[in-house]
């Protein structure tokens, strides 16, 4: 009945570009980040990696520098 919590640190991944957690949206329709792009709101699909309790590594058809919702939910209309 013994178990015990381990926390293993990681460098990450150089490919991966790093958002605050709150930018995620998790829901039944998967992960996404809610993308600004021509003044319009783009939901972009991600795989997600490593997390820390501010931020977490997203992996998906979006490029660095480009604007995303912060505090985004599912709520939010998208094109």
């Amino acid at each position: 009945g013994m178990y015990a919590d381990v926390v293993l640190y990681s460098l990450g991944n150089i490919n991966a570009l790093s958002v605050p957690r709150s930018a995620l949206v998790i829901s039944t329709e998967g992960k996404y980040v809610i993308a600004v792009r021509n003044g319009k709101n783009i939901k972009v699909d991600v795989l997600t990696g490593n997390e820390t309790r501010d931020s977490i590594e997203i992996f998906g058809q979006i490029q660095a520098g480009e604007k995303v919702i912060e505090h985004a939910n599912d709520e939010i209309h998208t094109e």
